[in-house]
């Protein structure tokens, strides 16, 4: 089976539905008839077998992204991530692409390539759009030309929705503007500002204990019954306006509102005086709290003050993965320069799906900025507009400009090369 293009032509400019249509992000289209939905976190998958279950055909379609009007760029970016990165087998640049528009503020590009696969070689094909500031890709996989006239329908379904991608905001992004604006100006007011000593962020180890047992034969009691305790790292911040997070966003300390809203269960307030104080939650939930020796104690866990780190500058390349074989493709990597500039190659991405999780996807391409470091947050500003806010912690170094490693996000450490 060699590598065949789908026909774009009537794609995206006229859009017939047939039967019934929905939308998933920025995409209205036409389900297949006769495929099995698969929902996943960022993408919505259909797949189709033959009677022999030796035929298959999968459709998925991924949430768009912040992005520029750079098909050709864009779909490069999208090639390595959702196909290079993803796929077990060797994977080379599209055979055969092709692209039509712009029409209606959209461009679209296609390419497909044939994967040799220990299982059964099959074709991968990738139709990705690029419009309004977003960017989304359709991922299609087969091992066999019967399933053309499903691909076929499908792709003429297709709708992009452009009021939904003009409408679709980033998260904290406007926030993050503006602080960013802030810090630029000389106006930014830390949300640590206070001379109390535990105002902050500290880290320390959990402690978890577990019981449970095994049930003796008669069902009557246990044959076996213990306990076991792990420790769990953990990151707590009091804030100068005497807020307090039980955990730490990977996300940054930037936008309190924001998380707080998002989640309200991790969040109270603190009080503390010579030496010791409380944290409550809601009316009924207070906790004791002291510090002794540079140690605080919460809940009886011990935590240590994290150094702040504002307006720090590094240098040197960081990579986000040690061991080769944990990637396809490059290693994840980022460059960070003392004038305040990075280029990042795909470190930021691996940091924030591969090792976390975060429903915002605009990180995923690769690209260079500026960028800045301010309450325990650096923020990343993209020379094509993307703006991304991570946790920025101080690793104890004593060389801040080259420090051995930097941890981002939520306690993932990127080591110097």
């Amino acid at each position: 089976m060699q590598p065949k293009n789908i026909l774009l032509a009537a794609c995206f400019t006229v859009f017939t539905a047939q039967g019934q249509s929905e939308t998933y992000d920025i995409l209205t289209f036409s389900p297949p008839a006769g495929y099995t939905r698969q929902p996943g976190k960022d993408y919505i998958q259909f797949i189709r077998f033959n009677d022999e279950k030796t035929a298959y055909c999968t459709i998925a379609i991924y949430s768009s992204r912040q992005g520029t009007d750079d098909i050709k760029g864009e779909f490069v970016a999208e090639w390595n991530d959702l196909i290079k990165k993803t796929t077990e087998e060797k994977v080379e640049a599209p055979a055969e692409t092709q692209q039509v528009g712009p029409d209606n503020g959209w461009t679209v590009r296609s390419g497909t390539s044939l994967v040799k696969f220990s299982k059964g070689d099959f074709v991968v094909m990738l139709v990705s759009l690029a419009g309004h500031g977003r960017v989304t890709s359709i991922r299609i996989d087969i091992n066999t030309n019967n399933f053309e006239a499903d691909i076929s329908a499908f792709i003429a379904s297709l709708k992009p929705e452009s009021k939904i991608a003009d409408d679709l905001a980033v998260p904290s992004q406007s926030k993050l503007i503006a602080v960013t604006q802030a810090v630029s100006s000389g106006a930014h007011a830390s949300s640590f500002s206070s001379n109390n000593p535990v105002v902050g962020v500290w880290w320390g180890l959990r402690s978890i204990t577990t019981a449970g047992g095994i049930t003796n034969a008669a069902g009557t009691g246990y044959s076996y019954y213990g306990t076991s305790t792990t420790n769990k790292l953990r990151q707590i911040a009091f804030f100068g306006d005497g807020s307090f997070c039980n955990v730490v966003s990977s996300d940054g300390l930037l936008d309190q509102a924001q998380q707080r809203s998002k989640y309200p269960d991790y969040w109270g307030n603190w009080t503390f005086d010579k030496g010791t104080g409380s944290i409550h939650f809601g009316a009924s939930l207070t906790y004791p709290i002291s510090i002794e020796n540079a140690i605080l104690v919460y809940n009886q866990d011990h935590y240590y003050k994290v150094l702040p780190n504002d307006h720090q500058f590094m240098e040197g390349t960081y990579t986000a993965e040690k061991d080769p074989a944990a990637y396809i493709g490059s290693e994840p990597t980022i460059e960070f320069s003392l004038d305040g500039r990075f280029a990042d190659h795909g470190a930021i991405y691996w940091t924030r799906h591969v090792k976390g999780y975060t429903e915002d996807m605009q990180d995923k391409m690769t690209g260079s900025g500026k960028y800045e470091v301010v309450d325990y947050t650096i923020i990343f500003t993209y020379d094509d507009g993307r703006l991304i806010g991570m946790t920025f912690l101080d690793t104890g170094s004593a060389d801040k400009a080259r420090p051995a490693q930097m941890r981002l996000g939520n306690f993932h450490l990127l080591d110097r090369k």
